[in-house]
């Protein structure tokens, strides 16, 4: 019976790296795909491709640079809240969080300089959180299904079997951000088509950590209790380009064309006790109540942990993109952006070739919309957005993934400066497979406010 529980354990345990983003899932996260930024931008969903004048609408499109004729200086705030709810096998949980930041600042210099054919001529700096991991979700119940029947430290020779599930417990907790610095130059030519470039640098950092507990009872009733804990760290840097043009030919109309390389991250670090210590992954703790025995496979001394460095390539982006300007009224604007997941790529001093196989496989291209609106009503504006950002995985469990957003805000525009206010909200569902046998369902909604202060010089 022993011997049967062991093969049981190391089949069971292999799949425990899911509970973590692993690899694959890293070409999601750190991709070039992000609604938020100044209050303006995240009022109007981010459908920017082709109306440019604003900092954070350069990371659609760099030729929007041109369109400032007066140089300024920005910074924003942003406050989120989330809630997660799961359920596990009929039992729900609840489980919500907040955070804010200073999460953009940037200024544009417009020189307006006439070089022949070229000008609006304008050099912006841009820093700004593309990306909040913050999340963290709990779900607990029974769903019946028993992972650790006994104990490795059991004294009698015939096992005691704990093969009664009394109770269960899932967390995952995800914290870190996505930050970009982006150096822009972009002109107008012959006062039809706006040029532009950006030179990206990304930095990034990623804490995960995941815990498992498990409860169960034996025919007399006595319990067994096991934890599983496991973190990792991921951090480095990465490199892109964008380039960019807006064609302005036509009273009131703009159309926009983008192109965003792949992100190439050099030499990201990994470290995590995502490894097997005597035949069990993390840190493993397993508790026998009749005997007050513990078992306890890390060992801090030897530090159980893996230090790695790898590469990744994220997808490119394309972005066509409209606006129709209702003179001083207001504006309409689309962005349509395309992205093909499964030519993201992994590489390094291990063989990736199974995730890069995973990667073709189980990832698709995706289409995302972004749609906004502004009036105008003297130096106040009134804005609403709506984007939708398709999930990236191959799935035919039914379950709709796809995040949808809702945005709207308002602004002043006084002679020398402007104050901008948004608040978003974000709606997607997940599921989350432990150990490729237990699903646990999870809605999360977010909510985002944004304040913009931008001084005209």
């Amino acid at each position: 019976m022993k011997k049967l529980i062991f093969i049981f354990f190391a089949i069971i345990s292999l799949p425990i790296h899911s509970q973590l983003n692993n690899y694959e899932d890293m070409a999601v996260d750190l991709s070039n795909t992000s609604n938020g930024g100044t209050a303006r931008y995240s009022a109007m969903g981010g459908a920017f491709g082709s109306l440019g004048g604003d900092i954070s609408a350069l990371k659609v499109n760099p030729a929007g640079a041109s369109v400032f004729l007066d140089s300024e200086l920005s910074f924003s705030y942003d406050s989120s809240t989330y809630s997660n709810e799961t359920n596990y096998y009929g039992n729900t949980e609840n489980t919500d969080a907040y955070y804010d930041k200073i999460n953009q600042f940037g200024f544009v210099l417009a020189f307006g300089n006439d070089y022949g054919s070229w000008t609006n001529t304008s050099f912006a700096l841009s820093i700004e959180t593309i990306k909040k991991f913050d999340d963290s979700y709990f779900a607990a119940g029974d769903s019946g299904i028993i992972f650790y029947y006994e104990s490795p430290v059991d004294p009698d020779e015939e096992l005691t079997q704990y093969d009664n599930t009394s109770y269960q417990e899932f967390s995952k907790t995800t914290k870190g951000h996505l930050d970009r610095t982006a150096l822009t130059l972009a002109s107008t030519y012959e006062e039809e088509f706006m040029f532009g470039v950006n030179f990206n640098f990304y930095d990034f950092k990623m804490n995960q950590k995941t815990l498992y507990e498990e409860i169960n009872t034996d025919s007399n009733e006595d319990t067994l209790k096991a934890n599983q804990y496991i973190s990792s760290v991921n951090e480095g840097k990465g490199f892109s380009m964008d380039i960019g043009f807006i064609y302005i030919g036509v009273d009131n109309f703009k159309l926009g064309f983008s192109y965003k390389s792949p992100i190439i991250y050099d030499e990201i670090i990994e470290e995590s006790d995502d490894i097997y210590t005597d035949e069990h992954l993390g840190e493993t703790t397993i508790y026998t109540e009749k005997d007050d025995r513990k078992y306890y496979n890390y060992d801090y001394e030897q530090a159980n942990s893996t230090y790695l460095e790898y590469n990744l390539k994220t997808p490119a982006v394309y972005t066509v993109s409209a606006a129709y300007i209702f003179g001083g009224m207001g504006l309409i604007s689309v962005d349509y952006d395309y992205m093909d997941y499964s030519t993201s790529s992994i590489s390094g001093p291990l063989d990736f070739s199974g995730e890069n196989r995973n990667i073709s496989k189980n990832y698709k291209s995706v289409n995302n919309i972004r749609v906004g609106g502004e009036i105008r009503l003297g130096m106040m504006s009134l804005r609403a957005g709506y984007a939708l950002t398709e999930h990236p995985m191959n799935t035919n469990d039914g379950l709709n993934r796809d995040m949808t957003t809702v945005s709207g805000g308002f602004g002043f525009n006084f002679e020398n400066s402007k104050i901008d206010f948004a608040i978003s909200k974000s709606d997607n569902k997940d599921n989350q497979i432990l150990y490729d046998l237990i699903t646990i369902d999870k809605n999360k909604n977010s909510s985002q406010f944004v304040a913009t202060y931008t001084w005209m010089f």
